[in-house]
């Protein structure tokens, strides 16, 4: 493929995963449409076949790039004129490796919904293709894309709060207590809510999770894998963190909080008020920072399409993950620490998991996360 630009034509975009009843899918589809950088040429939208052609019809696929399995997309794309440029995987856990290891084989760079990986070697194999590729795999931690959690990380950068000490991160919902099915595999909250918290954690503190402690909980009867867990963090350069993640938490609809605490000052955010940031310096009131508002940083990477006061939420913090993504593919720059999460926070995600999962094997015992 061609060098592109956002002048030229927009990118295709292929999807693996993503039919009804998938709701991940969807949101997805939305945010890459959303700022017309991107056009749905093909995909493979479930693993049953009838699904998969009903969903290429509702999406207007056209059927001969409607594919019954990745596989086969990916052979038949490699040999079109007109092939795939990046490929969103939104399937099943147990797909995200193989099949965005092939997509970049194939020469196409990926957008992967997270975890990448729930062990590190696998997550190790994946850079290591994307690196032999010379392609770029991005992660679907929307977080990146929120425009306040982005000023925020350049307060921090910059010195706002002096030395971080602590940090502390819940993502909590009540599907499980509310018996809701998903007809999928169970996938643990560490796997499924926690590795969203923890690149949270990341993103926003600018700081490694170098150690673990988990006590998780099995609250919904019969439920094989664990649906609540408190985790205690130990960051680089000292701070302590707390992430609490939960599927069982009657009430909570879905609860996303953020805080922040330093020598000089604390931050403050949630997901029910996404544009707004509570930043209190030590000893002095609370300001309150909003997004398309006076104060803040000019090169923090905000994005905003609405004017101040209308409400921005996941779908538009989503897209900026998918436009960061389409400017890296159409000028294949580099950047140390770019804003959209790519392979690394995906090789960071499988190491918080794997050693979060030990930890729990263990009782609660401290354990360090792998470094490579």
């Amino acid at each position: 493929m061609g060098e592109l630009t956002g002048a030229v034509r927009r990118l295709r975009l292929g999807m693996v995963g993503g039919g009804r009843p998938s709701g991940i899918g969807e949101i997805h589809r939305l945010a890459a449409r959303l700022d017309g950088r991107y056009e749905l040429v093909a995909g493979c939208f479930s693993r049953d076949p009838v699904r998969g052609r009903e969903a290429a019809r509702r999406l207007m696929v056209s059927p001969e790039r409607c594919y019954p399995d990745w596989r086969a997309m990916a052979e038949g794309e490699a040999v079109r004129a007109d092939r795939v440029d990046v490929v969103a995987v939104v399937s099943g856990n147990d797909t995200h490796v193989p099949a965005t290891v092939e997509f970049l084989a194939r020469s196409c760079d990926v957008m992967c919904e997270k975890p990448l990986a729930v062990d590190h070697a696998a997550a190790l194999s994946v850079r290591a293709a994307a690196r032999r590729a010379g392609r770029i795999v991005a992660l679907g931690h929307y977080f990146a894309g929120f425009a306040m959690l982005r000023q925020a990380r350049a307060m921090i950068a910059e010195g706002a709060l002096g030395e971080v000490r602590m940090v502390q991160a819940e993502h909590a919902s009540e599907g499980l207590a509310l018996g809701t099915p998903d007809g999928r595999a169970p996938v643990g909250v560490i796997a499924d809510l926690g590795v969203h918290a923890a690149f949270l954690v990341r993103f926003v503190a600018g700081a490694s999770i170098d150690r673990v402690a988990v006590d998780a909980a099995r609250f919904t009867p019969g439920r094989p894998a664990e649906d609540d867990a408190r985790v205690l963090l130990r960051l680089g350069g000292g701070a302590r963190g707390a992430i609490w993640v939960s599927h069982a938490a009657g009430g909570h609809r879905r609860w996303i909080r953020l805080r922040v605490a330093g020598s000089r000052g604390a931050l403050e955010w949630s997901v029910g008020e996404p544009d707004l940031l509570r930043h209190t310096p030590l000893g002095e009131p609370t300001r309150l920072l909003q997004r398309g508002g006076r104060g803040l940083i000019a090169d923090a990477g905000i994005v905003s399409r609405l004017p101040s006061g209308h409400v921005e939420g996941t779908i538009e913090a989503l897209a900026t993950v998918y436009g960061d993504l389409a400017d890296a593919v159409a000028t294949r720059a580099r950047v140390a620490r770019p804003l959209y999460p790519d392979v690394e926070d995906g090789v960071a995600g499988a190491a918080f998991i794997e050693s979060s999962m030990r930890s729990i094997e263990r009782d609660g015992a401290w354990v360090d996360l792998p470094r490579a």
